[in-house]
């Protein structure tokens, strides 16, 4: 990331948390690459509410960060692997941003960084859109979805039984 960044200075870069490499990649960092650390929840929030669109450079299982973007309405330009797979919808083209939450590169390298990032401006996302979206992986979904599947599957299995007795 802060390579692409750096051969991109009229785009700024905000790098969120802390690591054991932090030292390191400030020295490497251009000056449109700020880093904070020790967000308050408020904080962080309001940086992704202001934040043109989360970079998810990473593979991960899951990956909550780029689901708490979009609760912001903000889309994400993610490495597409991993769990963003699940969890975002990618855009296709450029008429299919209105319907889409992320913008996906292939991989992790400073070239397909710097392409994404590039072309981004291209697409018209709608931040209702992937705010909603967003909204479908809630707690309280997650409970509903849940609960959903468990009785349905109780019900199949006890519709089962029912045959094999009758059998």
């Amino acid at each position: 990331m802060i390579e692409a960044f750096n051969q991109m200075p009229d785009k700024k870069l905000l790098i969120v948390g802390k690591g054991t490499k932090e030292n390191e990649l400030r020295s490497m960092a251009g000056p449109n690459i700020q880093f904070l650390k020790s967000l308050s929840a408020d904080a962080l929030a309001t940086v992704f509410a202001r934040c043109k669109a989360l970079i998810f450079p990473q593979l991960e299982d899951y990956g909550i960060t780029p689901l708490e973007a979009s609760a912001s309405g903000r889309p994400v330009i993610a490495y597409g692997s991993g769990g963003v797979l699940d969890t975002m919808i990618p855009v296709s083209d450029i008429s299919s941003a209105e319907r889409s939450t992320a913008l996906f590169f292939n991989t992790q390298t400073t070239e397909a960084i710097i392409h994404a990032v590039s072309i981004f401006d291209n697409f018209a996302f709608n931040s209702a859109f992937i705010r909603k979206h967003a909204e479908s992986f809630d707690e309280e979904q997650f409970v509903m979805k849940i609960k959903k599947f468990v009785i349905e599957k109780h019900k199949e299995h006890c519709e089962a039984k029912v045959f094999d007795f009758v059998n």
